[in-house]
């Protein structure tokens, strides 16, 4: 039962019920979100990015805090900085030091305060380096959007940022590459994506004229998240088809490459990917994606019970509820085998178990205990400070109370899911 049969009850009245209706169908596609539709960009915004903190560029990405780190690294680390290369003279200074510290924490405000000392006073006079604080500071920029909001002065000063960093950059097309991806992140985190699909496309070009594969990779899959978040599905999947098929490549378990950092950011690709096949309906294809991604979570990845927690809310939302229940109870079994190993996440697994319990609950149309389900994942949000909008989850509760045709609370839910993505647009 769906918002739509609402018209035919008269609880609501037409002229109400059509008018939430339309906005409902509105808002949802302005995200690039099918209508409806409650998974997919679930755990792909919500959970995957707290454990490991990637800046993944589809349809949520971002969203709000996350905690903890996987490989200590993000998307944005891999593209913007080389940090997984510090050493040596690029990368010095205590201030530079700190501000890792900071973006580790995912301690943003920190983060800005002090690379703006280290920009106004550099511990190295080095051309490389002030350059690449520069780039620092655009991605911390960025970052504090996506925790908190645009501020005012932010434009000018990413901007200014981004000019001295190329003046520094001399020569070095790479240092350049990496300023033109940090201010693509950054106007994506500001939700201009027309000017982020710009700079990300000057980073591509520096990656196909040099022939990096890897960055080739990266920079696809940037692509295709902005592109998602646009609405334009058909050059979402014409990137990220050309991010999977570079990859196909360039991956092969056991032997090639050794960074583990790497096999981090394929196994978000293909999470994007299968979480795109289960908002379309289609579990045989996520299927055949798992079978790529288990084996990378069991050699690369921790904790190893995230994955198998978004998979089985992503088979869950594709209709397939016997993989979802299948990959859930795998899940509670590795969790029992690494808890104390990761005992600092107890209560952020917790919450994911709940609120992935709910969502099978609502596909397996056990409403009334879906809604009883939805309300605990609320509460433990809220203990885990999880408290900025997620706009999915509401709208989720919403079909939990139509299916128990309880039509007043989820046109409730569905009025504060359409509110949520209407703060998130003014942002």
């Amino acid at each position: 039962m769906m918002l739509s049969e609402l018209l035919g009850y008269g609880k609501l009245g037409r002229e109400r019920a059509i008018a939430l209706l339309q906005k409902l169908i509105t808002t949802t596609q302005s995200f690039g979100v099918p209508f409806l539709s409650v998974g997919g960009e679930f755990y792909q915004g919500d959970n995957l990015m707290r454990y490991f903190p990637v800046q993944f560029c589809s349809p949520s990405p971002q969203l709000g805090s996350r905690k903890t780190l996987f490989a200590g690294l993000v998307l944005g680390c891999l593209l913007l900085s080389g940090c997984v290369h510090s050493s040596g003279s690029t990368w010095r200074g205590e201030r530079v030091k700190q501000y890792n510290a900071y973006t580790a924490g995912q301690n943003w405000k920190g983060a800005i305060q002090v690379i703006r000392e280290e920009i106004a006073s550099p511990e190295s006079l080095d051309n490389a380096h002030l350059a690449v604080i520069r780039m620092f500071g655009i991605e911390a920029l960025g970052k504090y959007i996506r925790k908190f909001d645009l501020e005012p002065e932010f434009d000018a000063e990413a901007r200014r940022y981004y000019e001295e960093g190329l003046r520094y950059a001399g020569q070095d097309e790479l240092q350049k590459a990496r300023l033109n991806y940090a201010l693509g992140f950054y106007y994506g985190e500001s939700r201009r994506n027309g000017l982020a699909a710009q700079y990300y496309r000057k980073d591509l070009e520096y990656s196909e004229k040099v022939n990096d594969i890897f960055r080739l990779i990266l920079n696809n899959h940037a692509l295709a998240g902005i592109y998602a978040i646009m609405g334009e599905f058909a050059l979402r999947d014409f990137y990220r088809t050309k991010a999977l098929d570079l990859a196909e490549k360039y991956f092969v378990i056991g032997e090639s490459p050794s960074d583990v950092n790497q096999w981090v950011q394929y196994y978000t690709i293909l999470r994007a990917k299968a979480s795109e096949l289960a908002n379309d309906g289609s579990p045989n294809e996520a299927a055949k994606l798992w079978l790529k991604m288990e084996p990378i979570n069991t050699r690369y990845l921790a904790p190893k019970v995230v994955p198998y927690i978004a998979m089985s809310q992503s088979f869950a939302v594709a209709g397939d509820l016997e993989r979802a229940r299948t990959l859930y109870r795998q899940a509670e079994s590795v969790w029992q085998q690494e808890s104390k190993k990761h005992s600092h996440l107890t209560q952020m697994i917790q919450m994911d178990f709940v609120c992935t319990d709910a969502q099978i609950q609502l596909y397996e149309r056990q409403y009334k205990t879906a809604v009883q389900v939805f309300d605990r994942c609320l509460e433990l949000r809220s203990l885990t400070r999880m408290m900025e909008s997620y706009p999915p989850l509401h709208r989720a509760r919403g079909m939990a109370y139509e299916g128990m045709s309880d039509l007043l609370r989820a046109t409730d839910a569905y009025t504060t899911s359409i509110r949520e993505y209407e703060l998130m647009c003014k942002r």
